[in-house]
């Protein structure tokens, strides 16, 4: 962010509650303070607006929006990631749908979702807000839809779960203010390997529910959900009945894994979910020979801790 940007981001929160101002000053300084920008490197002229001239700054801006590093080699085809340059953008509520009986999608507008991207189908962005008590508080979502023309970005509520995000969500009215921060980058995994797996419960609904749609007619994809209600299943009508295994239990669902048979041919497998249950699939999949490299593993929550994500494999 050089002093232009900061500068503009700086106006853009003076019209932010004293509660969102707090989230995204704290959001921006942890961002600083990182040792990483999403692969474990940061660019020290991207901090220092004085090395070079305004127009030197600019073409460093727009590279930053499309660099991209090989995580891995899949055969001829590569697991990249795309870095972007970290936003606190503004938004609205302006509508709510449900989803099943398990999620509500809520809308948002702004005309700071201009240049929002999200390329990866698990990115994650910081959705900011305050608690009718006055705290701030934060917390991970995928983006589920974004439509740049509309500036409308979409994300995806679980309803059965209890605190402040669930909270929020059931209670919010068009027009309710937000923040949201990010993407700070996309991991993009082509979309014609051989084959997938996508496991997760329901904190991954929405990252299985996108890919599912991103991925083109006929890829071979073995889904395996934990859901919590028997209706979730009709969240993944675009799935091939006979590879959509729904379970009830994180017993189940590591069983569910270990009778998979791996398929021939290249392949990604991706799992999402608790911590203790995401370990649990990663070993799994290890045992099954699978290298770290063709599978991603991240734990979106745990047991009794609030504002968790980490990734694992």
């Amino acid at each position: 962010m050089d002093t232009a940007e900061f500068t503009d981001w700086l106006s853009g929160i003076e019209r932010l509650s004293g509660g969102q101002i707090a989230l995204a000053l704290a959001e921006l300084g942890a961002f600083a303070r990182r040792s990483d920008n999403i692969d474990g490197r940061v660019s020290t002229e991207a901090c220092r607006p004085e090395a070079a001239s305004p127009t030197a700054q600019a073409e460093r801006r727009k590279a930053l929006r499309i660099e991209r590093d090989v995580l891995a080699t899949i055969g001829e085809r590569k697991v990249e990631r795309v870095r972007y340059e970290l936003k606190m953008r503004e938004v609205s509520v302006a509508r709510k749908t449900p989803v099943g009986e398990s999620l509500l999608a809520i809308t948002f507008t702004g005309e700071a979702l201009a240049d929002f991207e999200s390329r990866g189908f698990d990115d994650h962005c910081k959705f900011m807000f305050t608690t009718p008590a006055g705290e701030a508080v934060r917390r991970d979502y995928t983006p589920r839809h974004f439509d740049r023309e509309k500036r409308e970005l979409t994300l995806e509520f679980a309803l059965h779960e209890h605190g402040h995000a669930t909270d929020w969500a059931s209670a919010a009215k068009v027009g309710d203010k937000a923040v949201i921060g990010g993407p700070r980058g996309s991991m993009i995994v082509p979309t014609d390997l051989a084959w997938y797996w996508l496991i997760g419960d329901a904190s991954a609904f929405p990252a299985i529910r996108r890919r599912l749609e991103e991925l083109p007619a006929g890829a071979h994809v073995e889904v395996v959900v934990l859901c919590a209600q028997a209706e979730d299943r009709s969240l993944f009508a675009v799935a091939a009945p006979e590879r959509l295994h729904c379970v009830s239990s994180v017993a189940e669902l590591h069983a569910k894994v270990r009778e998979l048979a791996l398929p021939q041919g290249e392949g990604y497998a991706w799992c999402a979910g608790e911590s203790a249950a995401a370990i649990g699939v990663r070993e799994i999949l290890r045992q099954k020979g699978l290298p770290k490299e063709v599978m991603r593993v991240a734990a979106y929550w745990k047991e009794g801790a609030a504002d968790f994500h980490e990734k694992m494999d």
